[in-house]
């Protein structure tokens, strides 16, 4: 039963139409209807959390690309700090591509220039090792000295040594040892020296004591000495030479008899030593 909103009249179940005035019944949404969420209400809940879970993605997302841009400024930085700090440390009159000279740029070379307190000579050292020897060229004021500092001592009785540059022959040569037996001079410094800047290994063999004989080797490439280098040594070379020419003649003029000239010459080659 229900009144028409009308006249107030009571209404039988299932009339469409009021039966005294005529109005048509409008029928009431029940609790169930009045209450129940649309298809859009009920799916509410999951748009939001969607939406949610799609702000929380786009801020992750947002944090990890700050991460990425933050590590790549903090190298930048400290690239530009070491650059810095490299250019403070470099001589300002010194070039970084300036050129070197070949000795210097062959790590096995190492050059050492000094001067005398005393008496003010300038002694100029190169020197090449090969770990077990050492190679010396030295110019002293006038005069130049190359010579091998030897692993083990060199034999009292035999200083001879054979010697090859690259690939020619081997020569034999006489040369003297130092006074503690551990380094051999070469005989002629000034074309020992002359080979070694025009050749790129170097082999050496000597008698070491109470021992066979024992070959040493160097990588002598890249080493280039300045003309003046020998400037001063040939200078004097040629005054001792001239020098020594004079004794040998006088030597030779003296009045001692000898059975040949050879003999004599000898023995005046010996005492003009």
């Amino acid at each position: 039963m229900s009144l028409c909103s009308n006249c107030g009249s009571t209404i039988p179940e299932n009339n469409a139409f009021c039966g005294k005035c005529g109005n048509p019944v409008t029928t009431e949404p029940t609790l169930l209807q009045a209450t129940t969420p649309s298809s859009s209400e009920m799916s509410a809940p999951s748009v939001l959390t969607e939406q949610l879970s799609s702000g929380f993605s786009r801020k992750v997302a947002i944090g990890v690309i700050f991460a990425v841009l933050l590590f790549v400024a903090m190298i930048l930085l400290t690239a530009k700090k070491s650059g810095q700090s490299t250019a403070a440390t470099t001589p300002a009159s010194v070039p970084i591509s300036a050129p070197v000279s070949s000795a210097d740029a062959n790590p096995t070379w190492d050059k050492n220039e000094s001067v005398n307190s005393i008496d003010g000579v300038k002694t100029t050292v190169y020197r090449d090792s090969n770990g077990r020897s050492t190679i010396i060229v030295r110019l002293k004021g006038k005069a130049l000295e190359a010579y091998v500092i030897t692993p083990e001592m060199v034999g009292y009785d035999d200083t001879s040594v054979r010697i090859r540059f690259d690939d020619e022959r081997p020569v034999r040569q006489s040369w003297s040892r130092s006074s503690d037996y551990h380094a051999l001079f070469a005989s002629n410094p000034r074309q020992f020296v002359a080979k070694l800047q025009a050749s790129k290994k170097l082999y050496l063999e000597y008698h070491p004591y109470q021992k066979v004989a024992e070959t040493i080797s160097f990588d002598v490439s890249g080493l280039t000495l300045p003309q003046s280098f020998f400037e001063s040594y040939d200078k004097r070379h040629k005054q001792e030479q001239a020098a020594w020419q004079k004794k040998f003649d006088a030597c030779v003029k003296d009045d001692q008899i000898f059975d040949t000239d050879r003999q004599k010459r000898d023995y005046c080659k010996v005492m003009t030593q």
